[in-house]
């Protein structure tokens, strides 16, 4: 009983920790250096968060998402198959604007976080599978079904001239696992459908480290 109080305690003190960058701190993404928060505040209930070059436009109705084209902003296209509320998804664009990810938490600061995938086509917006394979080397890695813990997942950003996404999973900081609070980077090919490289913690940083979001930037203690 003691511990399960003491881990309730601590993902109270790690959400609230995290409302500075959830809520309007620093200008870093959660997750991903460029990633953007959606929803600027609790009360933000319709949104709108524009891709590079302003080609396109997200905006958000009843909690679902449209995309809009600069072409054609009479037309929106709805996002198949999600609702997102605030404050906490955020939204990674590809460079070329024609593919995004959200990244999405159901339970606060502490997760558990997902990450979905989705491209633009000529009649509309799709989703744009990944399959179990980060999941499973990452249950591997550090086992924590005695903990009954889930894993977080998010994407940082997108590589390969936009084909590929670096996700990263975590044990949530707040977990009973042992492994609490260990991350490791995927680097994902959506055209090959695999990794194709993973990242440990030293050479996640030592690739990617300006690439990362508040949340890591913190844990790694790479804004001292």
């Amino acid at each position: 009983m003691r511990g399960v109080l003491i881990n309730f305690a601590l993902a109270w003190i790690f959400m609230l920790s995290g409302a500075g960058y959830c809520l309007g701190g620093p200008k870093l993404g959660i997750w991903g250096a460029n990633t953007i928060r959606v929803f600027s505040s609790l009360e933000d209930s319709n949104p709108t968060v524009t891709s590079p070059g302003d080609k396109l436009k997200l905006t958000v109705t009843d909690f679902r998402p449209f995309i809009q084209k600069s072409s054609e902003w009479t037309k929106r296209y709805l996002v198949p198959d999600i609702e997102i509320a605030p404050p906490l998804t955020e939204i990674g664009w590809s460079n070329d604007s024609k593919s995004f990810f959200f990244n999405l938490s159901d339970g606060g600061a502490v997760g558990t976080w997902s990450v979905r995938v989705f491209q633009i086509a000529s009649d509309g917006v799709k989703e744009i599978p990944i399959d179990g394979s980060i999941a499973n080397d990452f249950s591997i890695r550090f086992d924590c079904t005695a903990a009954q813990e889930s894993a977080n997942f998010a994407g940082i950003k997108w590589t390969r001239n936009d084909t590929a996404l670096l996700i990263v999973g975590e044990v949530p900081p707040h977990s009973g696992c042992k492994y609490m609070g260990m991350v490791v980077g995927y680097e994902y090919s959506f055209h090959e459908k695999r990794i194709l490289k993973n990242y440990p913690e030293p050479e996640l940083i030592r690739h990617f480290g300006r690439d990362l979001g508040q949340r890591l930037r913190d844990r790694f203690k790479l804004n001292k």
